[in-house]
């Protein structure tokens, strides 16, 4: 599934691809991290890969997707693939653990540590060596004023000799799933995650020492969404971002469930501009992995670049204030399913409870 913006496609580009691989587990639900790894490296002139859900191991553990467990450490292998062996040809930060409860009774999510190295997180394959590396820690509380554990984000500063000084961010902002049926309504995970991102952008990426600024990942939000409403009208240094896939007429699903979810966004003050953007259909993730061509831009000023980011700014207004309104009818429907909801989590938290008490049970027994 290819869409251009342009007739022809120079020889020269930036060519950056954003997968989330649900931890090597496909669409068939088998654990394969290896026909990943080698999907990626039939594509040509790859030059960043933004890799999210990667688990990163060093002994056998229970990943935090199906109860699958494995030492494997996904960024390498994958690194492997593409010819990238050199440590500083990636970059990973964790963002969730998972560590056994003491009474036997499953797995639990944990937090990381400053310090924590291995687990599952987000990761940054580049083809040339980084200049510089940062992990963005983000704590944040859902919508439901429910307890979420802190994300990070990692990002690394390339300085290509075409392109210039580029910041590069491989997101993935937390799974909010009242904000993503509400399009942030009334707030959500998303939201907060980028609001910290975006001020850690302004504070730490300076325009004297870098050109370029793409943001990229799992937003896990809708094109219509506030999260991307605030990217293409956010303002500052290195604001508003365009959208580069809908820049280039490619407004498909990035999710199995035809979702789009998964974006790649430029700010509009970069020295470079998208070109092409292509979605692969392959059914090794829950996600297709997105990718995004740049070139130098030539003749495209400040205003037009503003311009485009209005635009895309109107057309997920109008699909905001059409979903609203398709919320509001369908607000009774929606009642039912999210007491459901509440419904079968509250029965899983019993059911947990009841496997504790039983254990406990079964131990003072022994003794």
């Amino acid at each position: 599934m290819t869409t251009k913006c342009c007739s022809q496609i120079p020889a020269n580009v930036f060519r950056v691809l954003t997968y989330n691989i649900q931890c090597g587990i496909g669409q068939d639900r088998q654990y394969a991290p290896k026909r990943i790894s080698n999907f990626l490296s039939e594509i040509k002139d790859l030059s960043v890969i933004a890799l999210q859900e990667a688990d990163r191991h060093d002994k056998i553990y229970q990943s935090t997707r199906m109860g699958v467990k494995h030492g494997d450490d996904h960024p390498k292998i994958i690194a492997a693939a593409m010819g990238w062996t050199n440590l500083s040809q990636r970059y990973f930060a964790v963002k969730k653990l998972m560590k056994k409860k003491e009474n036997d009774c499953g797995w639990i999510d944990a937090e990381p540590t400053k310090t924590d190295e291995h687990g599952w997180g987000c990761a940054l394959l580049t083809r040339s060596v980084r200049e510089k590396e940062r992990k963005v820690p983000i704590p944040a509380q859902n919508s439901l004023t429910k307890s979420r554990l802190g994300h990070q984000y990692v990002s690394v500063k390339l300085d290509n000799p075409v392109f210039g000084r580029i910041w590069i961010f491989s997101v993935h902002f937390m799974a909010d799933e009242g904000g993503l049926a509400t399009c942030d309504l009334f707030g959500s995970l998303q939201l907060q995650n980028l609001q910290a991102l975006l001020e850690h952008i302004e504070t730490h990426v300076h325009e004297d020492e870098c050109d370029s600024v793409i943001i990229m990942g799992d937003f896990n939000s809708l094109s219509c969404s506030r999260v991307v409403q605030s990217l293409l009208r956010t303002k500052g240094k290195w604001g508003p971002y365009i959208d580069c896939a809908s820049a280039c007429s490619n407004n498909n699903a990035t999710h199995e469930w035809y979702l789009r979810i998964d974006y790649v966004f430029l700010s509009s003050r970069s020295k470079i501009e998208p070109v092409r953007s292509r979605i692969h259909r392959v059914p090794y993730s829950d996600h297709y992995p997105l990718l995004c061509d740049f070139q130098v831009s030539e003749g495209r000023n400040r205003t037009q670049q503003l311009y485009l980011a209005e635009k895309q700014l109107y057309r997920a207004r109008c699909q905001y204030f059409a979903f609203i309104c398709a919320l509001i009818i369908l607000s009774p429907i929606l009642l039912i399913f999210l007491t459901a909801y509440v419904l079968i989590r509250r029965c899983r938290s019993l059911k947990t409870l009841v496997c504790s008490k039983s254990h406990s049970e079964e131990k003072s027994k022994k003794k």
